[in-house]
Order: structure tokens, then sequence, then C-alpha cells
């Protein structure tokens, strides 16, 4: 949250009060978010690992891509590149926390732990890297829940 607060460089007026209210409106919003899958279960659903080919597809339809073309496997194949070349474009950290939870399938305490942070803070970050992953891949369903 205020690990960059070295960095802060105010520009106007009001600007230190702005930064911070957008950071309580992020870990508000998170919050929000977390409660409403702990309502829906958590996400607690027992899953069986597969194939690092298999791994991007479901990521790729988790983010609700529509990949509805006459030929599926090819628009799979050119989503998977697109997927990659998105990746690349996100924050390191973001990039860690899907590669290692989302397609190499490993546990959420194993990605915490080679990011250095919660498990809590884990999910928080692949949550927004998820949602800048839909925004850069163009995603057409807007209506998608991304959890943990």
């Amino acid at each position: 949250m205020c690990l960059h607060i070295a960095e802060f460089a105010p520009t106007r007026e009001g600007a230190f009060e702005a930064w911070l209210s957008t950071i309580a409106t992020n870990v508000l919003r998170d919050a929000i978010d977390w409660l409403g899958a702990l309502k829906r279960g958590g996400g607690r659903t027992g899953v069986q690992p597969i194939s690092p080919e298999h791994s991007a597809q479901t990521l790729i339809e988790t983010l609700g891509v529509d990949t509805a073309t006459p030929s599926q496997t090819m628009a799979m194949r050119d989503w998977t590149v697109r997927l990659q070349a998105a990746l690349e474009t996100l924050p390191q950290k973001h990039q860690t926390v899907v590669r290692l939870f989302d397609l190499q399938q490993l546990s959420a305490q194993s990605v915490a732990h080679e990011l250095d942070c919660s498990v809590g803070a884990m999910y928080m970050l692949r949550r927004r890297a998820l949602w800048k992953l839909r925004e850069l891949l163009g995603s057409t369903d807007r209506s998608l829940s991304i959890s943990s």
C-alpha cells in the first residue's frame, strides 16, 4: 500500500490527500470483493493439475475472452500468444503471480512465499493482474467475476 511513499512527489495542493484516498478506495474495493468471494464459498473447489497448454486456455477462458471462431484450435493458439504478450507488459509481481498461480498451478501459499507476501496480498495482486489482462486482451464478458 504505502511501500513507495518515499517516491511520492506532490505536484499540486491536495495531491497527498488524493493519493491516500486512492489507496483507501482500492483497499476497500479489494475487501468488498474478498467478502463477496467468501459469501460465494471463497472459490474453494478442488482443482486437479492440468498441463501448461491447458492452463493457458483455462486462464484465457477465465478472463472471458471470446474465442468462438470457425477454427477454435487456431483461435486458442492465437489467444495463447496474445496472453503471453500481454503478460510481458504487466509489472513483474503481476507477471509472477499469474505465471505461478494460474499457469504453473502452484498453491496460493507457495506463490505468496515466492512473492514474499501474505496469501491475501497474493490474491489481491492476482485480482489486479487479471483485471489488467482482461483489459489488454479486450474481453467481451465484463460480467465475469475474477475471484480467488
